[in-house]
């Protein structure tokens, strides 16, 4: 954080973008088709002019869709911060890479493992229940313990 001219601080706020999405498992008994939707979501924690992303979208068109509206808050997205290893949580890096070519993208060690250990079997999972909706080269977060310390200088 950083401080104005008379001291005070400047607050740190946020946002959370939702999307909904047809759930993986289309086969539901009569009465559950409400669980056929799930609602994806990520936050946006930000500075007077930085930013931090909490998780991306899942598809091509809801992660660019992400990267419009975190653009048109005219916030610098300096990291992408991956919570888990599911794909509906950082399928969108690439995306937002291309809007946002500075922005790391940083997860816990264990996440970025658990990531490389399911990618072929949850890719090949969601191309067939998302065809065309899933990025053919899905980005990886970077196994990071020093992100913490740069996110003080979200301003």
């Amino acid at each position: 954080m950083t401080t104005s001219s008379s001291n005070r601080i400047a607050p740190i706020e946020y946002r959370v973008f939702t999307a909904t999405r047809p759930g993986i498992n289309p086969d539901l008994p009569a009465g559950y088709e409400s669980l056929a939707w799930v609602a994806n979501s990520a936050t946006l924690i930000h500075g007077t002019r930085d930013a931090v992303l909490v998780d991306t979208f899942f598809t091509l068109e809801h992660s660019a869709e992400l990267a419009d509206e975190i653009a048109a808050t005219g916030k610098n997205l300096t990291h992408i911060y991956i919570t888990h290893a599911h794909g509906d949580h950082f399928f969108g890096i690439n995306t937002l890479k291309e809007r946002f070519p500075n922005v790391r993208a940083v997860a816990a060690a264990s996440v970025v493992e658990r990531i490389h250990k399911r990618l072929e079997a949850d890719t090949q999972l969601l191309r067939a229940r998302f065809p065309g909706q899933i990025p053919d080269d899905p980005a990886f977060p970077r196994a990071s313990v020093e992100h913490r310390s740069s996110w003080r200088d979200i301003s």
